[in-house]
């Protein structure tokens, strides 16, 4: 993203092939992301919507935060937590990109690892998770585009099968270049999905 971004709301919603052409559905979720002024993001609420006396509202899912600090070594990391409950232990490289994860469960104790790699014009990223025992489980492969907006997203299981797929459009765009409208399509097997993605941002000043 551009600038410094204080706050963005994304609201995602399904569209619907019909015989007057594409119509937009009602939302199916809806996140709210928080930064610092240094561009970490410290905040992840994802919400989804529930019906209430008729009328369609969003509840909150999950809250997610955010922790950075740096080791007497200085290397620098970032704690995640979900709804207070720490979840991950991220190692960040001096680009502040996440170069590699330790998930761990409810006892602290790492029960999966994550890589990140990064292509030199990073417009590639490859996201390879493993077991405990060193065991490949599953990779996501990221395209960006030279704006930085992801483009494609394919998912392998361990034998480099396709198992899902997501690619995506930008349509609209604010006066610092972020995009405020989407569309796109997830397609699992036979089944293709096609979604829009609205997002309204905040500015530091």
């Amino acid at each position: 993203m551009n600038q410094k971004v204080r706050r963005v709301t994304e609201t995602r919603y399904l569209i619907s092939k019909k015989r007057n052409g594409d119509e937009i559905d009602d939302p199916v979720g809806m996140d709210v992301m928080e930064f610092d002024e240094q561009g970490n993001m410290v905040s992840f609420i994802d919400y989804f919507p529930v019906k209430r006396d008729g009328a369609k509202v969003f509840v909150i899912f999950h809250r997610h935060t955010y922790k950075y600090y740096t080791d007497a070594a200085g290397q620098k990391y970032v704690d995640a937590y979900q709804d207070s409950l720490k979840v991950s232990v991220g190692k960040i490289n001096n680009e502040g990109r996440v170069i590699s994860v330790d998930y761990v469960d409810k006892k602290n104790r790492v029960c999966y690892t994550e890589s990140h790699r990064y292509s030199d014009s990073n417009t590639v990223h490859t996201s390879s998770l493993f077991d405990l025992k060193g065991v490949l489980k599953t990779t996501v492969i990221y395209h960006y585009n030279k704006d930085g907006h992801i483009i494609t997203m394919t998912s392998t299981d361990n034998k480099g099968n396709v198992t899902y797929e997501s690619n995506y459009k930008y349509l609209t765009f604010d006066s610092e270049t972020n995009w405020t409208k989407s569309t796109g399509a997830h397609i699992r097997g036979h089944k293709t999905e096609e979604f829009g993605a609205e997002r309204v941002y905040i500015y530091y000043p």
